[in-house]
């Protein structure tokens, strides 16, 4: 969720528009020096109008509150009469906070996630991002799925993809060759199995991760779960229940990953940067928080692509957030300026040479990949041609935890029967997308 890749990237995102991505638009020369022409302007005004102010950026992700900082650093130099205070709650506490905040108390800028965006957009508390800034300057659609009756509710913030992350030292001491781009799921299992003896397991596979974890075997075994508009998900389809199956397998049945009682205790990412686990599918918002573990203690590893399915398929799941202003502040002016810069090339450079996020706007990208030149983070672009949309519908945030706990059952029982649980979910997912 990446160096020299800045045009291979753009093109990969527009080329995907055959394949599983939705369209990218890019600016052409007309339009992108109207865009930095209106940018300019909106940043001279924002300037003259000497605001001066304060409000509450609200985020969930502490590995990126040193990019959000400087944002807010760089934004302030302009207008040093404005103080933006940082508020970050861990994501789970983050949505209880941000709902019961609807009745006092919200934050003035804040993340916006894909599976919440329809719960407040409904409450109609998000400010009309639409004047604010240029959507041709990203791809389309991550700007489109923060869109709610003609209104964009939100700002393009980053994207992210998920790549298969490996301990070298463990593959080093096995004396077994590193994945690479030939891999597949008989490879993968193989290896896994070959690394999982003293007390290190091959690879870790959690049954409560969906887009670094279910919904990937699921897409590259050709399944699906939800299309955009469709009144029917594909849960029960024999493609997703043979994705899920093998997911499940390889702690059930095989036992080259930890339990998932075992990950209750213990994250996978505790077990790979603890050097007790060898391989995990690892979105590009958490490398720089391995980067900088897997120095301190020593251990080496790197990135790549992900394996195949059984089709053939490399598929990844791919997201983005938006920066979301609260409609009712008290400081309208100073939101909307805010918003406004977060809109900008020179705030995606900001965040992404603090290596916090892989930034949206078009061409800003290598900010982000230069930050990391000993590893191949390259893999994370790389997949975008092989990209999911993060599946969403307009009920989601109402069906999202049902799909969570129903597919978190299976690990309960000792012989599940993926097939009957899956026909289960996809009931469930039907009944919300019938009213939608």
């Amino acid at each position: 969720m990446k160096k020299h890749i800045l045009s291979l990237l753009l093109a990969l995102t527009c080329a995907a528009s055959t394949l599983l991505l939705p369209a990218c638009s890019g600016p052409s020369g007309a339009s992108s020096a109207a865009s930095q022409a209106k940018q300019s302007s909106a940043a001279s005004k924002a300037s003259e109008d000497n605001l001066s102010g304060e409000i509450t950026f609200a985020f969930w992700d502490a590995n990126q509150q040193s990019g959000m900082q400087a944002l807010i650093d760089a934004y302030t130099a302009k207008h040093p009469k404005v103080k933006i205070n940082i508020s970050v709650t861990p994501w789970d506490q983050y949505w209880q906070v941000l709902g019961a905040a609807t009745k006092g108390g919200m934050p003035d800028v804040f993340w916006m996630h894909s599976n919440n965006f329809v719960d407040y957009a409904k409450k109609g508390i998000l400010m009309d991002c639409t004047d604010l800034f240029d959507k041709a300057n990203f791809p389309e659609g991550l700007s489109k799925v923060f869109q709610w009756e003609g209104k964009q509710l939100g700002v393009p913030k980053d994207f992210d993809t998920v790549a298969l992350v490996y301990n070298k030292t463990l593959f080093d001491k096995a004396g077994l060759a590193y994945p690479n781009d030939t891999w597949d799921w008989n490879t993968l299992l193989d290896n896994a199995k070959k690394l999982t003896k003293d007390g290190v397991y091959g690879f870790c596979a959690p049954g409560n991760e969906d887009q670094s974890g279910y919904l990937i075997p699921i897409y590259q075994a050709g399944g699906y779960t939800v299309k955009m508009g469709e009144k029917k998900s594909g849960y029960a389809d024999s493609k997703s229940i043979q994705g899920v199956q093998w997911w499940i397998d390889l702690q059930k049945k095989y036992k080259v990953s930890p339990t998932q009682e075992q990950m209750t205790e213990m994250s996978q990412h505790d077990y790979f940067k603890g050097g007790k686990a060898a391989m995990v599918f690892l979105g590009s918002w958490e490398i720089k928080g391995y980067i900088d573990a897997m120095k301190e203690l020593g251990q080496e590893f790197d990135i790549t692509v992900l394996p195949k399915g059984p089709t053939g398929t490399r598929a990844t799941i791919y997201n983005g957030l938006t920066y979301a202003g609260y409609k009712d502040t008290k400081q309208p002016e100073i939101v909307k300026s805010f918003l406004t810069f977060l809109g900008t090339k020179e705030a995606a450079e900001v965040m992404g040479k603090s290596g916090a996020a892989i930034p949206a706007f078009n061409g800003t990208q290598d900010s982000w990949y230069n930050n990391f030149p000993g590893h191949n983070v390259k893999a994370y672009p790389d997949m975008i041609r092989y990209g999911v949309q993060y599946p969403f519908s307009i009920t989601k945030a109402e069906w999202g935890a049902e799909e969570k706990s129903l597919i978190a059952e299976l690990y309960t029982q000792k012989n599940p029967d993926v097939a009957a649980q899956m026909k289960k979910i996809q009931q469930t997912v039907d009944s919300y997308l019938a009213k939608e």
